[in-house]
């Protein structure tokens, strides 16, 4: 399956991160949410969301690295995570992840599955359109470039927090929806473990965002919205019109 979304070739710069995160916690939720509603999928809100923080619930085991981030994720063996900067690359990603999907989607909850394979979606976007674009666009080292990404980001993921979590009622459905098993990759008990750090630690605190130059607030709708036509032309409506 070859994307619906054309990449702008020169917007792409290869580099090598030492914080190799996609799109930060609060994006997903948003982006499910938003999904949730506009396509009146039948499906347990509850669980969905759990499945979209799922595929980093990998950040709660004590031996931590990006080789369980990458299974987590579902990537092929021939792509490493961090370095997903062309079309070609998100191909296989892509089609790694919807194999999974046909072969799965009778045997794991499927509110679950859905938000689950929906966060995969997002970072898969976020990486081509947005990371690469965006941090390569300010100046400095490489290395400064992924700190300023990692602090911004952050920084505005515990903003979103503070002013989404009453408009979703979030706390109430993360602690409602039931994390499962999924054989070899992810077990319910990381699912817990990342679901009480972001809410008891990781959105603790709102920090202040008009400064950011990269995770900014206006990023937000352009990273939504994207992301959005992103999903429904390569997944929802493929897959999911009949729910």
């Amino acid at each position: 399956m070859m994307l619906d979304i054309i990449i702008c070739k020169n917007a792409i710069d290869n580099i090598t991160r030492r914080r190799k995160d996609m799109a930060y916690t609060m994006i997903h939720i948003i982006i499910a949410e938003e999904i949730f509603s506009k396509f009146s999928l039948n499906i347990n809100e509850n669980d969905f969301l759990i499945g979209t923080i799922a595929p980093d619930a990998v950040h709660s085991c004590e031996e931590f690295s990006y080789k369980l981030k990458e299974k987590s994720h579902f990537f092929p063996e021939s792509l490493t995570w961090g370095k997903v900067d062309t079309c070609t690359k998100a191909n296989l990603w892509m089609d790694s992840v919807l194999e999974f999907y046909e072969k799965n989607k009778e045997n794991i909850n499927s509110s679950f599955l859905l938000g689950y394979i929906i966060h995969v979606f997002v970072d898969i976007y976020n990486a081509l359109y947005y990371y690469y674009p965006y941090v390569n666009a300010f100046y400095g080292t490489k290395e400064e470039k992924v700190e300023k990404y990692k602090i911004e980001s952050q920084n505005l993921d515990k903003y979103l927090y503070t002013k989404y979590a009453k408009i979703y009622d979030l706390s109430d459905k993360l602690y409602k929806g039931i994390g499962y098993n999924i054989d070899g990759i992810i077990t319910a008990e990381q699912i817990e473990k990342r679901r009480e750090y972001l809410i008891s630690k990781e959105w603790k605190e709102s920090l202040f965002v008009l400064e950011n130059e990269i995770c900014t607030l206006d990023s937000v709708k352009n990273i939504k919205e994207g992301t959005i036509q992103f999903i429904y032309n390569n997944f929802i409506c493929k897959y999911l019109l009949d729910l």
